[in-house]
């Protein structure tokens, strides 16, 4: 009998591979349960909006050494294409947002039975906040 479990299973210890075994089953369950999908969602969005902002103190930090690079670089950005990488960066940000309200609501206790309704509550909402941001957005894509 193992001691620190307190059963005959040897105490597993986790690393990567522990961690990792998990996902297909995780992904798989996304589409069943709301939660699970909210929090792949959650995990996946905080991690775009780091890496943005990685990227977005590079490029703010090439301003203070070649200001012609910088305003070139600023042209570059306006094409649609970034625009569109705007918006879905907003997404992003909207529903991290919302999600982590939502989150703060179930610690407190609040929608425990209802968390299905408020996953999706968040997605309409993100996608209404997204519609409009598309309307704002779509002169300067046109």
């Amino acid at each position: 009998m193992d001691n620190r479990t307190g059963n005959n299973a040897p105490l597993r210890r986790a690393g990567t591979g522990f961690y990792l075994s998990g996902v297909p089953s995780l992904i798989a369950r996304a589409g069943q349960e709301p939660g699970v999908f909210a929090h792949l969602v959650h995990r996946g969005t905080g991690l775009i909006i780091c890496v943005y902002l990685l990227v977005h103190i590079i490029v703010i930090g090439q301003a203070a050494f070649n200001a012609q690079g910088f305003d070139s670089l600023m042209d570059t950005l306006r094409q649609p294409v970034y625009l569109v990488l705007d918006l879905l960066l907003f997404g992003a940000v909207i529903f991290h947002g919302l999600n982590g309200c939502r989150l703060i609501l179930l610690d407190l206790g609040i929608g425990l039975r209802r968390q299905g309704a408020m996953v999706w509550l968040v997605v309409a909402a993100t996608s209404v906040i997204m519609g409009w941001g598309l309307w704002v957005l779509w002169p300067e894509l046109a």
